[in-house]
């Protein structure tokens, strides 16, 4: 597998690797990343997993040659294949009222009934592939190619904690209020997001939306 790194800031490297977002390639990731924490724990503070990168955020005044950090991704990518992840998935069961504002364009979009687009969102489980753009904000790999839209022309300069929205290939949940382009399909109380537990979601969590 190939792999690129950079330098985003003083302090953040990114190892970008050649991987499509899919069920596996988080659980790649994964296990590349627990690897890489191994051997790295006493130079980051913190090492977030994207959809196909593994961000390095580095201890002050902490340095990491590229020459050496290529060798130690290459180590863990070789690792990688001869071990599986034996985390076992926390699965969530999210309660969803469907009464988004944009079901009726969804539906004119995609052609689909409103029993259809609730049905094709709530029948998958889905993974949490990241967690970015807001506090706890999970993009969900497994929506339906039925439902995949592209992000909204104009972006809403409004919409709610708990709605749940596509775009993309993504399901997602707004955890706070905040601008967003993406389609909202209904709403849920479910906390996403708190000063105390920080993020609810893992990367690698296993989610199943339930109409109410």
């Amino acid at each position: 597998m190939e792999f690129e790194i950079y330098e985003v800031s003083e302090n953040f490297l990114s190892i970008e690797f050649d991987l499509k977002p899919s069920f596996a390639s988080i659980d790649v990731l994964k296990n590349i990343h627990k690897i890489l924490a191994l051997n790295l724990s006493n130079s980051v503070i913190e090492m977030p997993i994207g959809l196909n990168t593994i961000g390095l955020a580095l201890k002050p005044s902490e340095i990491i040659q590229k020459d050496y950090l290529q060798k130690i991704v290459k180590n863990a990518l070789e690792a990688s294949k001869h071990t599986v992840n034996i985390d076992t998935p926390e699965i969530h069961i999210i309660s969803v009222k469907y009464t988004g504002e944009d079901l009726d364009e969804v539906s004119k979009l995609t052609g689909l009934t409103m029993d259809d687009i609730i049905r094709l969102h709530s029948e998958p489980t889905y993974k949490v592939g990241m967690l970015g753009f807001l506090p706890g904000f999970p993009y969900l790999l497994g929506l339906n190619s039925r439902l995949k839209l592209g992000r909204k022309t104009v972006p809403k300069t409004r919409v709610a904690a708990g709605s749940i929205a596509i775009a993309d290939i993504f399901t997602g949940i707004y955890p706070i209020q905040s601008p967003g382009g993406w389609y909202i399909l209904g709403e849920t109380d479910f906390t996403l997001f708190s000063k105390k537990r920080l993020s609810t979601l893992k990367v690698g969590d296993l989610l199943k939306f339930e109409a109410i």
